[in-house]
């Protein structure tokens, strides 16, 4: 079993970053960033929006990636 491991891999990058370009994978695991609070922490719509921003990014970029 043999694993690649790259840090610091902006999502919305992933596409044209220089260490995955013309690469294939089976499997990518991605640890999302927690999308914070910007304003009071009781409101959770702003929170929300920005964590589903950066999963569909993620999906958007991800999917040249992978071994299909």
């Amino acid at each position: 079993m043999r694993a690649t491991i790259i840090h610091e891999v902006d999502a919305r990058q992933m596409r044209v970053h220089p260490k995955l370009r013309r690469r294939k994978f089976d499997r990518i695991v991605y640890n999302f960033p927690h999308a914070g609070f910007k304003g009071p922490e009781d409101s959770t719509k702003i929170p929300y929006k920005l964590s589903l921003c950066y999963i569909t990014v993620y999906f958007c970029n991800s999917n040249v990636l992978f071994l299909i």
